[in-house]
């Protein structure tokens, strides 16, 4: 007999020049003949937003997960560029006994040079670790990565914005030796939004996309 809970605790605050959320989830697993398979799985989100100054404003946001089997993240998606990673391959259901730990962070800082323009720089990484993988390790693969933007926003009509964004980042992929690799992902996007009715909207989006990669071990051949 298996019993599940999950509660959750959240917290929230509002001024003038702050808003906060911040939540926490734990989710239980209680199995009631095989205590010794007991386990609990956590998820937190920040969400921070703070107004420095009339024409500055500063973000925060992380996620934090730490449970027991692969699971799909309870935390949402990362942020995703240049093509698929090797951690697409890892299976998502995987031994009770698998401990993943996740974490990623941003930072963003937003410039309004005018009711119409604006600047948004942003940067922060995200991580995810695998242990006790029940002899899978192979399958899953542990990552890490950093990442920096540039966003420049135009609102040319009331209802039509312009942007253009460049991003960069690094990304690195491990698994038990087996597998190293890491990447470097130069992206440029322009993007046009226009709302056509109250109830309608209509965006396109496209850009270059440069991909490096720095390295690679020899063993990868096999089993691919």
């Amino acid at each position: 007999m298996l019993f599940r809970s999950s509660p959750h605790l959240g917290a929230s605050r509002q001024t003038k020049n702050l808003a906060l959320n911040f939540n926490y989830t734990p989710f239980f697993l209680l199995y009631r003949q095989f205590s010794k398979f007991d386990r609990l799985n956590q998820s937190a989100n920040l969400d921070l937003t703070f107004h420095l100054a009339p024409r500055f404003t500063m973000g925060l946001q992380d996620t934090f997960g730490y449970r027991y089997g692969a699971y799909p993240s309870l935390n949402g998606a990362p942020i995703l560029s240049g093509p698929t990673s090797p951690t697409d391959l890892n299976q998502l259901l995987s031994p009770f006994t698998t401990r993943t730990l996740s974490n990623s962070s941003g930072l963003d800082l937003t410039f309004e040079k005018s009711p119409r323009t604006s600047f948004t720089f942003s940067g922060g990484y995200n991580l995810s670790r695998y242990a006790n993988t029940g002899g899978i390790s192979a399958s899953l693969y542990d990552s890490k990565g950093e990442f920096g933007s540039v966003n420049f926003n135009y609102k040319a009509t009331k209802h039509t914005s312009l942007s253009l964004s460049v991003l960069h980042q690094d990304s690195t992929y491990q698994s038990g030796g087996v597998f190293d690799e890491r990447t470097q992902t130069e992206s440029a996007v322009f993007s046009v939004e226009s709302r056509l009715s109250p109830t309608l909207s209509v965006t396109a989006n496209g850009g270059p996309q440069y991909v490096h990669l720095l390295g690679q071990s020899s063993g990868l051949g096999e089993g691919f």
